[in-house]
């Protein structure tokens, strides 16, 4: 009974029993597969037990300690495992990560940002080499899978049905993920991208406050995390023409508030 196949499938059961009246007994399964999935044989079997729908189901149950457990068990689907990790990204889609980090909820925010940074960190790791999965499949390169995740992240910035948390976790993210982690590295094209496509909506969490009435909802500590951010990006720029092209993006930006949109603008430009 203690063998990882049948008890990953004795935790399914209870959680997809609807009949099961026992909540106190759901949970301690629930937290049974966070365990399980932290070796590599129950994330495997759970992996290929269906699971991911699954945890797609306990996600959707809306009950807080599900929700919880389901993105603590799809940490460890992830780790370190790239095609399992492309696999998962496709049936739960950066859609729906997105929405539940989103949620108002400072731990479930949380928990789902650590999925993400997790996913981030496995399709980064050895981008260059070939990774071979038991099942054969290789993934040579996952970069299409990780702009299209930082364009969701960019995108969550302005949306005022965003948390606060989930705006925080948002820009915390992009702070790990976006800037090269060496100077070595000659690439600095995401850092690029991100300026051109997102340098806006940083700057629009720079003029938002707590204080103001209509802005976007933000922690004591957003601010902060934007200029941060904003420091990154300029840091990983690499010759004056590049710098210009911030700077300008920077400059049209707080010119657009200061002209014709009356006293408001004008403290929005200032704040900004």
């Amino acid at each position: 009974m203690s063998s990882t196949d049948s008890r990953v499938d004795q935790m399914f059961r209870i959680l997809l029993d609807p009949d099961e009246k026992d909540v106190e007994k759901q949970q301690k399964a629930a937290q049974n597969l966070v365990v399980l999935a932290r070796e590599d044989a129950g994330a495997e079997k759970i992996f290929q037990s269906d699971g991911v729908r699954l945890l797609i189901r306990l996600l959707d149950t809306k009950k807080a300690d599900m929700m919880l457990a389901a993105l603590r068990t799809l940490v460890g689907l992830c780790a370190g495992h790239q095609p399992r990790t492309v696999a998962i990204l496709t049936a739960v889609g950066m859609e729906k990560f997105c929405a539940v980090m989103a949620v108002d909820d400072e731990s479930i925010s949380l928990a789902a940002c650590t999925v993400l940074n997790n996913m981030f960190d496995t399709l980064k790791e050895d981008m260059k080499k070939d990774i071979r999965a038991k099942e054969g499949a290789i993934i040579l390169d996952p970069s299409k899978e990780l702009k299209s995740m930082i364009h969701y992240l960019l995108e969550m910035l302005t949306q005022s049905s965003v948390s606060s948390h989930g705006r925080e976790n948002s820009l915390n993210l992009l702070i790990k993920v976006v800037p090269r982690k060496s100077l070595r590295d000659a690439n600095n094209g995401m850092t690029l991208w991100v300026i051109d496509q997102g340098l806006k909506k940083i700057l629009e969490i720079g003029g938002s406050l707590v204080e103001i009435p209509g802005s976007l909802p933000v922690t004591e500590t957003t601010r902060m995390s934007a200029s941060v951010l904003l420091n990154k990006l300029f840091d990983d720029l690499k010759c004056d023409a590049e710098r210009e092209n911030f700077y300008k993006l920077c400059e049209d930006y707080v010119r657009s508030w200061f002209e014709g949109h009356g006293m408001d603008g004008k403290l929005r430009a200032i704040q900004t």
